[in-house]
């Protein structure tokens, strides 16, 4: 077992090993087997003799061999996709730490485990709160082959735990389009009681994009809410659904936030929709300061999508041409191309 836990330690550059620990996977002694299956998930050694030694130790007579099996196949993602039958059918096992071994497993194989889940959806349901967490991250994992599990997230999403409503929620966006069922479920979500509710809840409905009226209404609500990330997200909901003459003004309106960041996300929304206006363009300038890397760029490369428009923010554009960060002087150098390219 030392031995084995030793290689475990190194991780995959002691790859060369996973013959002897797939040896290992039949030792009489329990330990040294359930060493030999954790070793093997942290040496990534996906190969064929791996991933049926260890779809055969999912059967083993002993739970810490089937629980170690289980996770390292789960870190082995959609190279293992083969396992997810049998992963399944540790949804039912006797053992409580075997049982959340294999959902996460499942999550771990993302959409590749679309054949489980019937048995995830069921999960949620139980009493214990930390199997029920579990399947719902595993199902947002599998995307939008859970979209039959659309309503049992739903009713998640009225689950006393604030964090699983949270996780419920943007497992839902996940899923995207296909968890439409779950829209009205959703729109009662954006008046959780937690912020953090609210604004996955929102985020979601920007993923599934519903084509609705009400949830048009709720979102455009949403951009008055106490909480700036469940304004941010409502803002970027909006620019994800349109049309533009329907949420466009309540998205100009949001670019005189308190708020820079939600400034930002309403002024990339409009951009998205085609809409540009003056504020929009100033709030995008500031945006190039975020402490966000990823929202400079992203403004950096909505000034280029406006164009010539924006010349107002040629100053600060040439600035972060000049930055450290290779993705955001090389959008900063394309938006500056853009605006000074002829009308």
């Amino acid at each position: 077992a030392g031995a084995a836990e030793a290689l475990g330690r190194i991780g995959p550059t002691a790859a060369a090993a996973a013959p002897e620990l797939v040896r290992a996977l039949a030792d009489e002694n329990t330990d040294v087997r359930a060493c030999a299956a954790w070793a093997l998930g942290e040496l990534a050694a996906a190969t064929d003799e791996v991933i049926v030694s260890l779809t055969v130790s999912l059967a083993d007579g002993q739970p810490k061999v089937r629980c170690r099996a289980a996770e390292a196949l789960g870190k082995f993602g959609g190279r293992a996709k083969r396992t997810a039958a049998p992963l399944a059918l540790l949804l039912r096992d006797r053992d409580r730490r075997v049982r959340l071994a294999a959902i996460r497993a499942l999550g771990g194989l993302g959409p590749e485990a679309d054949c489980a889940v019937a048995g995830l959806a069921a999960v949620i349901a139980q009493q214990d709160k930390a199997a029920r967490s579990a399947a719902i991250v595993a199902l947002g994992l599998i995307g939008p082959g859970a979209h039959s599990a659309a309503g049992d997230l739903a009713g998640a999403l009225r689950d006393t735990d604030p964090f699983l409503r949270a996780a419920a929620a943007r497992a839902l966006g996940r899923i995207g389009p296909g968890a439409r069922a779950a829209v009205d479920a959703l729109l009662g979500a954006l008046t959780d009681s937690k912020a953090l509710v609210r604004a996955m809840a929102a985020a979601a409905l920007g993923d599934i994009q519903p084509d609705s009226g009400p949830a048009r209404d709720a979102l455009k609500a949403a951009l008055s809410d106490a909480d700036r990330w469940v304004r941010s997200a409502a803002a970027e909901a909006l620019g994800r659904i349109g049309p533009a003459d329907d949420v466009g003004p309540a998205l100009a309106k949001a670019l005189a936030d308190a708020d820079a960041d939600v400034r930002s996300a309403a002024a990339l929304a409009l951009v998205g929709l085609g809409r540009t206006p003056p504020e929009a363009v100033a709030a995008l300038v500031a945006a190039l300061q975020a402490r966000d890397r990823r929202l400079r760029v992203q403004a950096a490369a909505a000034l280029g999508t406006i164009g010539p428009a924006a010349r107002s923010a040629r100053d600060a554009l040439a600035a972060a041409a000049k930055d450290a960060d290779e993705d955001l002087a090389k959008a900063a150098a394309e938006a500056l191309k853009a605006i000074d390219a002829a009308p």
